[in-house]
């Protein structure tokens, strides 16, 4: 349709043929199709949309690197992802102000990191930063495990659940480095329609590590309440014990980030509320987001 072209020019679209595969055609309202295909509803700006809504221009500290909070920082690697969610919250940094964030080499970054001891997590992000080759990943981790006090290398990947064929052992290759820093892997699933089987095969994957050297990964997942996919009780119960059950820890629920252009994806407060209230006592603790819902993410991320 004109709406859907009109959609599509003004932010970007791909869909992997795997993702594609995950959609249930039989169902009008497919909550894979809703987050993955342009939609008319793209195109109406509220007035509460922003674009930059988490700020990562606004604590931009040299080019590529943003640093929001003392002990962590936010390193963009690129602006690519296999797919482009609706719901990003970068989705107009990835185009009307691409150059303003992912412009630069990692040169300056590098030197501030370099001077700045209280930063002890990095999180690399983009776009998603497992879309740079294994060679070029493996030369990123390399410069960051020659600076001592980065303790905790986090990636933020919606790789997993969009393209779980990624998660190779030069992947892991790439991103371990036993004894310099513990390695997190945050995935970003929303929904148990993208727990398939060659997603939980990537996870266990990932679980395992290089046996050879000992190097795990702690793997993390933050959901963003969406409406129209997620929005329901059965839905986060039946997410978060999936995840829960295939070593995956539901780390963050987050509301719909104030983001221009998917204005239509966010659920009120109260109701992110009420399914909070709604998941106690349904899910083992140890399944259970640890911070609840947030009306804006207070963590960086893809």
């Amino acid at each position: 349709s004109p709406q859907f072209l009109a959609a599509a020019e003004k932010f970007r679209v791909h869909v992997p043929h795997y993702y594609l595969g995950l959609i249930d055609k039989n169902n009008l309202q497919d909550p894979i199709a809703r987050m993955a295909l342009p939609h008319k509803e793209e195109l109406n700006f509220f007035g509460t949309g922003l674009r930059d809504p988490i700020g990562d221009l606004a604590h931009q500290v040299a080019p590529r690197l943003t640093h929001r909070y003392p002990d962590r920082a936010l390193l963009h690697v690129t602006n690519l992802c296999p797919m482009y969610c609706r719901f990003c919250f970068r989705k107009n940094l990835m185009n009307e102000r691409e150059a303003e964030l992912y412009a630069g080499d990692f040169s300056t970054a590098f030197t501030y990191l370099r001077a700045h001891p209280e930063v002890q997590e990095l999180i690399l992000s983009g776009g998603d930063p497992w879309m740079l080759s294994d060679e070029k990943l493996s030369a990123l981790v390399d410069q960051v495990a020659q600076i001592p006090w980065i303790k905790r290398l986090r990636f933020h990947t919606r790789m997993p659940v969009t393209l779980p064929s990624r998660i190779t052992e030069g992947l892991l290759q790439a991103i371990l480095r036993p004894g310099k820093f513990q390695t997190i892997v945050v995935t970003h699933f929303n929904h148990p329609q993208e727990l398939s089987a060659e997603a939980i095969e990537g996870i266990a994957r990932l679980r395992t590590g290089l046996p050879s050297t000992g190097g795990g990964i702690l793997l993390l997942n933050q959901s963003v309440l969406l409406a129209g996919v997620n929005d329901d009780l059965k839905v986060l119960q039946e997410l978060f014990l999936a995840l829960g059950n295939i070593g995956v820890i539901p780390y963050y629920l987050h509301h719909c980030d104030l983001v221009a252009g998917a204005e239509y994806f966010r659920t009120s407060l109260a109701r992110g509320q009420e399914l909070w209230h709604g998941l106690r006592g349904k899910i083992p603790q140890a399944h259970r987001p640890g911070t609840g819902v947030r009306r804006l993410s207070v963590d960086e991320g893809g």
